[in-house]
């Protein structure tokens, strides 16, 4: 019997890959490496991150060439596998790749100028292999766990690591970044990277940030199918690779490159694949917010237009608004998107479509308005149609104007909150409009599978009860002349509750004492629930002047700059209005602020900014409007896009819109489920977070003794695997907690104490184990948490052995005496000189062995194969070998940078030097020459200068020996170290 550890998940991704066309080289559960295999083969040096003998084959397969021909283009190739910009370097490279180098061949007398094939459309057509452990040595040592190439060409690499043994995916994605950083060469040929636990797979562009990796399912993905081998079996399929490779690769200038996401993938192959087959003529792309649909779009223009089947045609994106169509344009130009131009006018528009151009034509749907008849009716290509927003483009007039104008044509539409307002002609309904017979949509993503990729966050209503009464003196201010003739024979009381009937919310929500006392509710929840955490607001009313006269009162309880009204605005308007509201032209300087500046904390709106508005620091809309359907969904989406510490977004609804789903979401039920949770489910999250971290203590008694949270922190420290379930659970409860705190629910006991209890084991782990101070708790225990934390502080301060009581069942709180737990003090010495040892590896090369031996004791201990008493011995003994070290460097009078290239000198490099005192002149002239060197700059200039100046210094000295030694290895380490040590000059 075997442990499934980074091994057996290795062995499996190389059997998966095998299945699907690889050739396979390495077997993990041997210990062979891959690499070894096929170095021996083709000669491979481990500075080369290419397999150039490889390449050479396929190059004189697929074009013809001699083997002198061939030399030359793979020369051509090296001298560009090297840059100083990762992402430029890795843009040229790939487009090296794609389309071919360009090189000069004899044929017969002349000289002919041709592109070189290096990749081939077919998969069947290219050298496929998978291998193991490829390892690349230059400017650091770096080996991923499998490399994919493709005739040589490194396309994807994959770390691995075990979440059985304590080892997460976001740790192989850390690898990864680590990797690029090292050794860059590796990932200018680079496709995309890949990181696995074994349980969840990731993948991301080269130069990826760590949040953009994202998950891949195939279409045939269920729940209970394994997640990674669905993936590797769908997304490494050579297949998919490389039509990603010819088809779906953008950059950003040269800030960033963009590859699909699996939704974004198969919706543009299925719209590709109807225009290839040319009908049916339409089809839906029901994908929710945060999925990229404007890149779906891009991508599906961009692959029918390459493809080398499907005829030539024009490609309309048309949007809804003049901001988007901004938007998009940037895109277009970031991306050097091919033949494109932007409609400027609608006489610009028709001048565009009548050209009979194979090109992308953007537009707004608006310049359609003047448009009269058919516009394209000598263009002899096909036209298609991407409808942006498509549930808004169904306008009579407009829909009419655009259909007269395009009459044959495919019409592809693209929303994530489609229309259903019935099944009419004249009723609007995206699915009627846009899917064909017998469809409901050709491809859907949907919010609970954004949830699941965490694209988009839950959101949870709470509904409000406002119960008001209406004075009688403003029963007269509410009604008119015509209310007044109607119930002029009622009592007050009478009018009143006729008020509350038949007028409209609009009305309601001006009255105001009403407004009033919505507007203290919100004061009150904003301020202990969403303000505490650092995140945003926005109150949505029925009318213009309503958010005119909330953003007055709630200015009552803010300085202004932290409350702004964004509503459309006339000359005409009432003062309130023009008094509040914000001119068009400061609207997205005020929204840009709302996103990246501490102001403005609220925005409050009629109906502007609830569609397209993406901000991911807006936690909570306060809902004073009734919205259904459509508008309602993307409203609830303003409030989902993910951010740190954001377990949800928030709805609270003074309108009952939520009181009845059926009636506001005529969806069917997957999407009403997970469109918006009610505020209770959340709580009973947290319950059941928090019951699976008191079963983890569910054998400690934390009463009257700290004896008790010492062994909880041993008992973490001896189980890395729990410790690791310990601190996921947690963090995920904090982020539920921040969210609903404060909480009837949250007040009772034993909640309450259960939870300062763990928070308090949280904090004192997190200490021990990664020595945070304050600053460490300012940042990663939010506020709500913090309190609880400052409220018991007895605990955080344990010192000398007192102590506290914090019981689980009780929020009572003594203090008494108590002997440290032996195992805890071990720990907690034992890891802060880990992290004290790790902070100095890389500055002098006798720390390496030294912070190797803490990690062996440690683990020992943990095992149980070592003792507590025997450890504490070994890390005396460890403690004594640093203070000798220390003691020498004083002696010999020696700053941190000298002691360094001495220990170098006489622990790797003393069959070079005399004696001791030698390498104390080396190194004394060494930081003679060196010694006012400057730190700022480029770091590989500021290695240049070190480096002649050490080759000057060891010249003179006669050590030319010294400094060829090893492959030069002295003179590369000497120069690390020195820079390593900058600005730690004193012994």
């Amino acid at each position: 019997m075997r442990k499934f550890d980074e091994s057996g998940i290795e062995a499996k991704f190389l059997e998966w890959l095998s299945e699907v066309g690889w050739d396979v080289y390495g077997d993990p559960m041997s210990n062979e490496w891959g690499s070894s295999i096929l170095d021996l083969e083709y000669d491979r040096d481990s500075s080369n991150v290419v397999y150039w003998g490889i390449l050479r084959e396929k190059i004189i397969e697929f074009n013809g060439l001699s083997g002198s021909e061939a030399n030359e283009v793979v020369n051509k190739l090296k001298r560009r596998i090297s840059s100083e910009n990762l992402l430029e370097g890795n843009k040229r490279f790939y487009n090296l790749l794609r389309n071919g180098i360009s090189h000069s061949i004899k044929v017969d007398d002349r000289i002919e100028e041709r592109y070189i094939e290096l990749i081939n459309p077919n998969p069947k057509n290219n050298s496929l292999l998978a291998v193991s452990q490829f390892q690349v040595s230059r400017r650091g040592k770096v080996r991923p766990d499998i490399t994919l190439f493709v005739n040589g060409v490194p396309f994807v690499n994959i770390e691995l690591k075990s979440s059985a043994q304590g080892s997460e995916v976001s740790e192989a994605v850390k690898d990864i970044k680590s990797y690029e950083r090292d050794e860059p060469r590796l990932f200018v040929p680079n496709l995309f990277n890949v990181a696995c636990d074994g349980e969840k797979f990731r993948y991301a562009a080269t130069g990826a940030p760590r949040e953009f990796f994202f998950p891949w399912y195939s279409e045939d993905f269920d729940e209970g199918v394994y997640e990674p081998e669905d993936a590797v079996k769908d997304l490494l399929n050579p297949e998919t690779l490389l039509d990603i490779f010819q088809y779906f690769v953008f950059f950003e200038n040269e800030e960033a490159k963009i590859v699909p996401r699996y939704m974004q993938y198969q919706a543009a192959n299925k719209i590709v694949d109807r225009i290839r087959k040319g009908r049916p003529r339409k089809g839906l792309i029901w994908h929710t917010q945060g999925s990229g649909k404007t890149y779906t779009m891009l991508y599906s223009a961009y692959k029918a237009k390459k493809s080398p089947d499907i005829d030539d045609a024009q490609y309309l994106v048309i949007v809804d608004r003049e901001k988007l169509n901004d938007q998009i344009e940037g895109i277009l130009h970031d991306i050097e998107f091919p033949n494109f131009s932007v409609a400027e006018s609608k006489k610009n528009l028709e001048e565009l479509l009548s050209m009979n151009k194979s090109q992308l034509i953007l537009t707004t749907i608006h310049k359609f308005g003047d448009v009269e008849g058919e516009v394209n009716s000598e263009v002899d290509m096909e036209t298609v149609v991407f409808a942006d927003e498509s549930h808004r483009f169904m306008e009579k007039k407009l829909g009419s104007k655009l259909k007269a104008a395009l009459t044959d044509r495919f019409y592809f539409g693209f929303t994530g909150t489609p229309v259903m307002e019935g099944d009419s002609e004249k009723d609007r309904n995206t699915f009627n409009e846009f899917s064909p017979e017998g469809e409901a949509y050709l491809h859907k993503y949907s919010i609970d599978d954004g949830q699941r990729d965490g694209v988009i966050t839950p959101v949870t209503y709470t509904e409000k009860n406002i119960e008001w009464n209406i004075p009688n003196e403003m029963v007269e201010e509410a009604m008119d002349q015509d209310y007044d003739k109607a119930f002029s024979d009622l009592p007050p009381e009478r009018r009143a509750e006729v008020i509350k009937k038949y007028v409209n919310e609009s009305e309601i929500s001006e009255l105001r004492p009403r407004l009033e006392k919505v507007v203290k509710d919100i004061v009150d929840h904003y301020t202990s629930r969403v303000m505490p955490n650092g995140f945003k607001s926005m109150v949505v009313t029925p009318s213009r002047k309503a958010a005119a006269l909330y953003g007055e009162e709630l200015q009552k309880y803010f300085d202004p700059e932290e409350i702004k009204v964004i509503v459309s605005g006339t000359g005409e308007d009432p003062d309130v209005i023009q008094r509040m509201n914000i001119p068009d032209r400061k609207e997205q300087q005020v929204v840009k602020e709302f996103k990246e500046e501490e102001n403005p904390k609220f925005l409050v709106v009629c109906n502007k900014l609830l569609t397209g508005f993406d901000a991911p620091i807006l936690k909570t809309i306060y809902l004073d409007r009734t919205l259904k359907n459509h508008n309602l969904l993307q409203a609830i989406a303003r409030t989902n896009r993910p951010m740190k510490g954001k377990a949800n977004g928030e709805i609270v609804d003074y309108q009952g819109v939520f009181a009845d789903w059926d009636r506001v979401l005529e969806y069917e039920d997957i999407v009403i489920e997970n469109a918006a949770i009610p505020t209770d489910e959340l709580v009973e999250k947290f319950k059941n977070k928090l019951e699976v971290l008191i079963d983890i203590f569910e054998d400690f008694e934390f009463e009257n003794d700290v004896k008790e949270f010492h062994k909880a922190i041993v008992k973490l420290e001896k189980n890395p695997e729990l410790a690791q379930k310990f601190e996921k659970v947690y963090e995920e409860a904090q982020d539920v907690y921040e969210s609903l705190e404060p909480h009837k629910e949250l007040g009772k006991e034993p909640t309450t104490t259960q939870w300062e209890v763990l928070t308090q084991i949280y904090s004192r782990y997190k200490k021990v184990e990664k020595g945070e101070n304050e600053e460490y708790l300012g940042k990663e225990v939010r506020e709500k948490t913090r309190k609880i934390l400052e409220e018991h502080l007895e605990v955080e301060k344990i010192k000398d052995g007192k102590t506290d009581k914090v019981p689980i069942t009780s929020r009572d709180v003594s203090i008494k005496n108590s002997e440290e737990n032996p195992d805890y003090g071990f720990i907690k010495n034992a890891m802060a000189k880990k992290r004290n040892l790790e902070i100095k590896r890389e500055q002098n090369p006798a720390i390496p062995k030294l912070s190797e031996k803490v990690k062996k004791i440690i683990e020992g201990w943990r095992k149980g194969d070592v003792s507590t008493k025997k450890a504490n011995e070994e890390i005396n003994l460890v403690d004594e070998k640093e203070k000798n070290l220390q003691k020498e460097q004083k002696s010999l009078n020696l700053n941190n940078r000298e002691y360094a290239i001495y220990k170098l000198l006489t622990k790797e490099f003393n069959d070079y030097v005399d004696d001791g005192d030698q390498a104390v002149e080396i190194t004394k002239n060494i930081e003679t020459e060196i010694e006012d060197f400057s730190s700022e700059g480029n770091i590989e200039e500021i290695k240049k200068r070190i480096r002649k100046k050490i080759i000057r210094t060891l010249a003179d000295m006669g050590k030319i020996e010294l400094l060829k030694a090893d492959n030069k290895k002295f003179l590369k380490q000497s120069v690390d170290y020195i820079v390593r040590n900058k600005g730690q000059n004193n012994a």
